[in-house]
């Protein structure tokens, strides 16, 4: 049932509304969210009617700090926004007595691993690509987590079962691989479309700006409020770098002409890395020349924790100058600019991690490197005109 506001502040501390309207899910595994630390290999109709859903729930009912919901707890203890948070501030005035079945409100596709990119900081079950590099070489499997390695998609019973959840959604997520990629997502706006969903559902979706297929953004105008999540790093040869496959006329060309639909509400969401902090004054000049462009466009950062060497805390010390002194200039670009408030306190907050964090695994962030530029033949030292090691 639904309460007042009070009532949810009063559970704030540990409570989270996604067990009950909310689900993640992946190929073939679903989970509560993206960061839950349990992705069960079920169908969607059987995760919202499993015992361990059930579980989840009670847990939080008794006041308890679940262990798979670890992710979260870390995030806010670190000052961050976690998901859990996410949910509370989407859902306001939520709570629940008991583990009753709740209509499903919010849900986050990843359909398959289809992906133009090599992403430094991603894994070969968000894309194909990476799944072939790593059969070619084998020896990069210790930098990634167990999973798949090769083309995964959605299975057709699968894919009914989630176009049947749709009815009650107010929120809709496609991520990937690429959205823009994927037969799956066409189909599925399509069914939207066609059971009278565009008014009523927000649609948000995860996209490099690779690809502009016309086919694609026509379905996106027909609803009416779309949250289009940028993924752009860094800007020239740092983008280039960390996200192999970019061509960043492109993508720069694609995040414009994306920004300038009329529905589209744009973001701009960047993974900060021990490379990409590297540049991150270059990154800022980018964010005030979108904002001068779409004064509505936002800004999100976070930080990237794998593979593990990939965190801007394992730079060293001689790399912190380099990368403190781009972060100061960064803040100075956007200090008199009310609306990158929040991207001013991610910023002190990473001057804050360099100057204070202990130097750590510096040697794993030299091997990644090393490993990744042999086979990928791009050079760090190229990229930013100093050699790393």
């Amino acid at each position: 049932m639904m309460i007042g506001m009070e009532s949810i502040v009063q559970q704030a501390n540990n409570f989270c509304p996604a067990p009950w309207n909310a689900m993640f899910y992946q190929v073939d595994k679903a989970s509560v969210c993206c960061v839950s630390e349990d992705k069960l290999k079920m169908t969607p109709d059987e995760f919202r009617k499993s015992q361990y859903l059930k579980q989840l729930k009670q847990d939080l009912l008794d006041g308890k700090k679940p262990s798979n919901c670890n992710n979260c707890w870390k995030t806010e203890e670190k000052n961050h926004q976690s998901i859990r948070q996410h949910f509370l501030t989407n859902f306001p005035g939520y709570n629940f007595t008991d583990t009753e079945d709740y209509p499903l409100e919010y849900m986050e596709l990843r359909c398959s691993n289809l992906c133009n990119f090599m992403c430094r900081m991603c894994n070969p079950t968000n894309s194909i690509e990476i799944a072939r590099e790593a059969k070619k070489f084998p020896f990069i499997h210790k930098f990634h987590d167990k999973g798949e390695y090769e083309l995964s998609e959605i299975s057709e019973e699968n894919y009914s079962q989630i176009s049947r959840s749709t009815k009650d959604l107010k929120y809709l997520f496609l991520t990937g691989g690429e959205p823009f990629l994927m037969k799956q997502y066409y189909d599925l706006l399509d069914s939207m479309i066609d059971n009278g969903k565009c008014d009523d559902t927000v649609l948000q979706i995860y996209t490099n700006c690779s690809v502009y297929n016309p086919k694609f953004v026509d379905k996106i105008k027909r609803f009416k409020s779309v949250k289009l999540n940028m993924s752009i790093d860094a800007v020239g040869k740092v983008a280039e770098y960390q996200r192999k496959g970019t061509n960043w006329e492109t993508v720069k060309s694609n995040a414009v002409k994306l920004a300038e639909i009329e529905n589209i509400q744009p973001f701009i969401h960047s993974t900060v890395t021990a490379y990409t902090v590297l540049d991150m004054s270059a990154l800022i000049d980018f964010y005030v020349e979108m904002q001068d462009k779409f004064p509505n466009i936002k800004f999100m950062m976070h930080t990237a924790s794998h593979p593990l060497g990939m965190s801007y805390t394992c730079l060293d010390e001689r790399t912190r100058k380099f990368a403190a002194a781009q972060i100061s200039d960064a803040i100075k670009k956007i200090e008199t600019r009310p609306k990158m408030g929040r991207i001013k306190e991610e910023l002190r907050h990473m001057s804050q991690g360099l100057a204070y964090t202990p130097i750590k695994d510096f040697d794993k962030l030299c091997n990644l490197t090393k490993y990744f530029d042999a086979m990928r033949d791009e050079s760090f030292e190229d990229v930013f005109g100093y050699k790393l090691f």
